[in-house]
């Protein structure tokens, strides 16, 4: 959440060329709870994702949904000697130079095959759900008129049919 709020609150003059894992913590919640109930997920690791985005697809995703709303969101990519200079002096672009034009793929294998659970939200929507969430509880400020995307926002709904009741995961543990 830190770098969408650095985006959003102008904070980042220039975007970095590195990918970034997207999830939604509703996702996440279901696979935790859903782990719970199964007798084979003990020991077990689940990476929970919907994709990769770079940075500069975060910050297209967020300036379609909120440029209209007063945030000013970085387009252009620091260049990688520039970020190279600044990483003497900057402990944050220090710790993200090593990961400059490095495309990361990551497989969530065991949440598909032992879980049975396909992965509900597509990156965009993980952004940008983040993104309001952040606005609504005074993460991100809200520079809305008359602050509507606080008064307006929703929680997403979830499906709780699917999960575990807690007899069964009381059941699962007990075993």
């Amino acid at each position: 959440a830190d770098v969408v709020k650095q985006m959003m609150m102008g904070e980042m003059p220039a975007l970095v060329d590195m990918d970034m894992f997207v999830c939604h913590v509703y996702d996440v919640a279901k696979v935790h709870l859903l782990a719970m109930g199964h007798k084979e997920a003990a020991g077990q690791r689940f990476i929970v994702h919907s994709g990769t985005f770079t940075m500069a697809q975060y910050a297209t995703v967020l300036r379609e949904k909120y440029a209209a709303q007063g945030y000013k969101l970085p387009s252009m990519v620091a260049p990688w000697p520039m970020l190279w200079l600044l990483s003497w002096f900057d402990a944050q672009a220090n710790n993200v130079y090593p990961m400059v034009g490095k495309r990361i793929h990551i497989g969530a294998k065991n949440v598909k095959t032992l879980l049975n659970y396909d992965v509900v939200a597509d990156g965009a929507v993980c952004v940008t759900d983040m993104a309001a969430a952040a606005i609504a509880n005074g993460v991100i400020a809200d520079k809305s008129a008359e602050k509507s995307l606080t008064s307006t926002y929703a929680r997403p709904k979830i499906d709780l049919s699917m999960l575990p009741t807690a007899e069964e995961v009381g059941a699962t543990l007990q075993k």
